[in-house]
């Protein structure tokens, strides 16, 4: 394995993904000139599209890629087109579920993940948690339409009156009343941190420790982290 340190990472990070905002025939010059001092194969077109890699498969999250409609399957079209195999959404709701799953399959871009439950209301408040339960029900029938097994689930904004170590439990307690559900369908909820330095001022949830508290304390192969590296 190669031995990067962080500064180095990010930079070889940031550096494919300049490659791929300039657009494919940019990325192909500048890979054919690599390709050559190593002496392999100049890449194709196909190749050099920014979804394209030889290694790990990417899917991007057609919610906030600048694509030029608002049509979620025109979207995933879009995508495909740019090598993507893989795409993201947010909630499933409002949405036209039969559409994106044709689309899933003709266009052969797996649909990765969804947003199962959102900031609001909070499932750090159990008064929500019956609602919660619902809705990861709903949820686990449209990720079967969808072929989708990873639902990104959210903690919830401050609710008044709550400690942090009351609400993550309360986080704990509802994410324990869905793992059943999760089980019975085959599919991993995800929870994800949010960066409340910059865009989330007020939500509960923030950073890998307490997240990492929360997983544990659910105990449950159906329940990871999303671990997002801007939040």
């Amino acid at each position: 394995m190669l031995n990067l340190d962080r500064r180095e990472l990010i930079g070889r990070t940031l550096a494919v993904g300049a490659s791929a905002a300039v657009g494919p025939s940019a990325g192909l010059a500048r890979a054919n000139r690599r390709t050559s001092v190593l002496g392999a194969r100049p890449l194709t077109v196909d190749d050099a599209l920014p979804g394209r890699t030889t290694h790990l498969r990417y899917a991007v999250n057609i919610e906030m890629w600048s694509f030029d409609t608002k049509d979620p399957v025109e979207r995933m079209r879009q995508a495909a087109k740019l090598g993507f195999s893989g795409v993201e959404i947010w909630p499933w709701r409002g949405k036209d579920v039969d559409a994106l799953a044709r689309a899933s399959k003709e266009l052969g871009v797996e649909i990765v993940q969804f947003t199962a439950w959102g900031f609001t209301p909070g499932l750090n408040d159990p008064k929500n948690h019956d609602a919660f339960v619902k809705e990861i029900e709903a949820s686990c029938e449209t990720a079967k339409k969808l072929g989708t097994k990873l639902l990104l689930v959210v903690a919830g904004n401050d609710q008044p009156g709550m400690t942090k170590e009351q609400m993550h439990q309360n986080v704990i307690d509802g994410l324990k009343r869905a793992v059943p559900i999760a089980e019975q369908h085959d599919v991993t909820l995800m929870l994800e941190p949010m960066n409340v330095r910059v865009d989330h001022k007020g939500h509960c949830l923030y950073g890998s420790p307490d997240a990492l508290r929360i997983v544990k304390a659910v105990d449950s192969p159906r329940v990871k982290i999303c671990w997002d590296l801007y939040h």
